[in-house]
């Protein structure tokens, strides 16, 4: 009896991977199959489909590609930049900034307020930041 379910849960398997990824290799997504189930991604997932034009292969998508995504992405939702300040804040101190900073053990990519503003600017243009690691971008 229990043969006849590992059976039937990798024939679903197999046919789920056989379906599955071919349809998502057109389409231009990664994808994972796990226990008969699929999982499509997209540019924010943690999966990238590299090559897809000779087959393609799944790549795990770097911490550091993931800081970067989030990032851009903060910015743009928070109408921040990077380099040179817009007309009206220049010379004005910038209310948030988007960073990467250490956190416990790991790095977090934030938008972050006033202590964050300090620690990034510190960063760019001091001795250096013990916490920010990376500063994207500066906002309003």
């Amino acid at each position: 009896m229990v043969t006849h379910v590992t059976s039937s849960v990798r024939f679903r398997t197999a046919m789920t991977r056989a379906l599955v990824r071919p349809l998502a290799v057109a389409l231009g997504a990664g994808v994972v199959v796990v226990g008969g189930l699929a999982w499509t991604g997209s540019g924010a997932g943690d999966l990238r489909l590299d090559g897809a034009e000779q087959g393609g292969t799944l790549a795990p998508v770097t911490s550091e590609q993931r800081r970067q995504q989030r990032a851009t992405a903060l910015l743009e939702r928070h109408v921040c930049w990077s380099g040179e300040a817009p007309p009206d804040m220049r010379g004005v101190l910038p209310g948030h900034t988007v960073v990467s900073h250490r956190v416990g053990g790991g790095v977090r990519t934030s938008y972050a307020g006033s202590r964050l503003v300090g620690e990034a600017l510190e960063e760019l243009f001091g001795e250096g930041s013990r916490e920010v690691v990376a500063v994207h971008g500066f906002c309003r």
